[in-house]
């Protein structure tokens, strides 16, 4: 078990505090942050996925110490305290509900219950790591995320959870897709690229030119503060960094040099598509609802799947509430979900194929660019209300 005695932390003075940390507990659980500064979620992008940490041993000239650790993290905020890209793509958002006065109970109580139900949560967690140890050698992905060995994890382990097969990557998908657009309304620099290529496919000039032109996108305030880049420099530094959550959203980077030792950046916005009438997606089979494996076999849940019905609803992760507007969706290619959606469809065989889940071949398109299945996880708004009726009578 963790040897930890604090089960939640305050964030660490410096990095060698942190890795001090990490090589002392299992798991690092950092509460009540209302900010992560830079430095800091670095060291936890790194710690989340293996890093190490190298200094000078106490007592000593030349004699080195070195802390290598990696170990899952807990971050708990009222704030939106992730923005930064490399940590918010290694990340799961979670925002919890707030619990009604009158559904409260004393801490005795919780603890009571939760004594009570441990015996069953633990085994229900051995029967899925049981499972999952069976199948990971045999799980194979069309497409990886960015934790590529926890989605691997998840889905062999599915057979053994309580949703269907194939679920959990649709509902990681709309996840991710949640921290892209998190992590580009909080960027200046990448929300003044996407107002710069609003009504155009492309642009190309240089940092300074690229400075210059985002200058008309932003307000004086906003160019006055801390957080927007002083020198053409610092502006493709910060271009390169949100280059990953732009190309899903929709815009490729590219840094082309010059003979004349300058750095012409490209921007071009992949056009969309939409055609004239949405085709009727076609009912999910069972290979489409139960993972495959690279040894033949298929995964298959309690009972197995009427593939006469619809395909079933994927699972909610504890960052979504139970609605239509943030609920689990099916994706083609890389999902999103959030706020008013775009109403602009695409034909899903016209790039990334239809919809690993349901075959479905109709889109809407996220604020962030990305591609949701409409069949799957329809966008509420009245247009599409009132389009649904007509098509019922």
């Amino acid at each position: 078990m963790d040897p930890a005695t604090a089960p939640v932390r305050t964030t660490p003075r410096d990095e060698r505090d942190l890795m001090i940390a990490a090589t002392n507990a299992w798991v690092l659980a950092f509460d009540n942050l209302s900010t992560i500064p830079a430095w800091l979620s670095d060291a936890l992008s790194r710690i989340a996925t293996g890093g190490g940490f190298a200094t000078r041993a106490l007592y000593s000239d030349s004699d080195e110490v070195i802390f290598a650790a990696t170990r899952p993290l807990a971050l708990n905020g009222i704030d939106e305290v992730v923005s930064r890209h490399d940590l918010l793509d290694r990340a799961l958002i979670l925002n919890l509900p707030p619990i009604p006065e009158e559904r409260r109970r004393p801490e005795e109580t919780f603890w009571r219950e939760f004594e009570d139900a441990r015996p069953r949560i633990l085994g229900a967690l051995l029967d899925a790591v049981a499972e999952g140890l069976k199948n990971v050698n045999h799980v194979k992905l069309d497409r990886l995320p960015r934790m590529a060995d926890f989605a691997r994890w998840v889905v062999a382990c599915e057979p053994a959870l309580p949703w269907e097969p194939g679920a959990f990557m649709g509902a990681y998908a709309a996840n991710r897709a949640e921290a892209v657009d998190l992590a580009l309304e909080s960027d200046l620099v990448a929300s003044a690229i996407r107002e710069l290529l609003t009504g155009r496919e492309v642009w190309s000039g240089t940092a300074t030119e690229l400075l210059e032109a985002l200058e008309e996108y932003t307000t004086d305030r906003q160019r006055n503060g801390r957080t927007w880049p002083r020198s053409a420099r610092g502006l493709a530094g910060r271009v390169r960094r949100a280059a990953t959550f732009l190309r899903t959203a929709g815009i490729d980077v590219e840094f082309t040099p010059t003979r004349a030792k300058q750095r012409i950046i490209t921007l071009r916005q992949r056009m969309q598509t939409t055609p004239p009438t949405p085709p009727t997606p076609p009912k999910a089979t069972q290979a489409q609802l139960n993972p495959v494996f690279e040894d033949g076999g298929v995964g298959g849940g309690v009972g197995g799947v009427d593939v006469s019905t619809p395909p079933p609803t994927p699972p909610i992760l504890p960052t979504q509430k139970p609605s239509v507007e943030a609920g689990s969706a099916c994706v083609g290619g890389v999902g999103g979900v959030g706020g008013v959606l775009s109403h602009s469809y695409l034909d899903g065989a016209a790039e990334t194929g239809p919809c690993p889940v349901c075959s479905g071949g109709r889109f809407w398109i996220s604020r962030a660019g990305s591609r949701i299945c409409e069949a799957c996880h329809p966008p509420e708004s009245e247009s599409l209300v009132a389009r649904r009726e007509v098509l019922a009578r």
